[in-house]
């Protein structure tokens, strides 16, 4: 009798067993099926931003990365110089944007330069290699050549062809460039090491060094 009774205590524990590999199987399938696998989106910005198609692309994924809801986390591999102020300031915007919904995270992988350190400036984390190369903050730009009106042309104003002083045009570049700092530091503040007038002399740090300063 003792016999039987080990013999159903045995049975039993197999039940047991069986019913529990069954409900993680089931509770898998469900997960899958109802909630879908977490994913990290990788977005690589590889490129200098530059061109209206490059800037809409890079768009278009930060935006579908927010939209799925089976994206959980983003990384963004960055290998940017930068670009045109313009595009820069929208995909920094979306990237913003992003980081209001799930965490993301860029990987410098050879270079954050000027514009693409400013996008890197709007996610959660950076992380860089020894080797990489960060910062240049800072604005590149030239004033319109000078225009000669031909003798028929006449102009109802001084600054109809240039559209606005030297001086004028050198503020405006001045301000672009304080925006620029100003969301560096609103992003990167609890971590940020330099002074802003030292941010603002466009030095380039090898990620050895950024680690300690930003």
């Amino acid at each position: 009798m003792g016999m039987a009774i080990q013999e159903n205590l045995h049975k039993l524990g197999e039940s047991r067993n069986f019913l529990i590999i069954v409900s993680v199987i089931m509770g898998i399938i469900l997960f899958n099926v109802l909630i879908g696998i977490p994913k990290v989106g990788i977005i690589t910005l590889d490129t200098a931003f530059m061109s209206a198609k490059t800037k809409t692309d890079i768009v278009e994924m930060i935006q579908y990365a927010a939209k799925d809801p089976s994206i959980k986390a983003v990384v963004i591999n960055m290998d940017s110089p930068g670009g045109e102020v313009s595009k820069i300031e929208e995909i920094y915007l979306e990237v913003l944007k992003l980081k209001a919904k799930k965490p993301v995270v860029v990987s410098v992988d050879g270079n954050a330069l000027s514009g693409g350190y400013y996008v890197s400036a709007a996610a959660n984390f950076i992380f860089v290699k020894p080797s990489s190369e960060v910062g240049n903050i800072g604005v590149i730009s030239t004033l319109p050549e000078p225009w000669r009106p031909e003798s028929e042309q006449i102009t109802t104003g001084p600054f109809k062809i240039s559209g606005k002083s030297r001086k004028s045009y050198a503020a405006q570049v001045e301000a672009i460039k304080q925006a620029f700092l100003l969301s560096v530091i609103s992003q990167r503040g609890d971590r940020l090491q330099l002074d802003p007038e030292r941010l603002s002399h466009a030095e380039i740090f090898l990620g050895i060094e950024g680690v300690n300063m930003a």
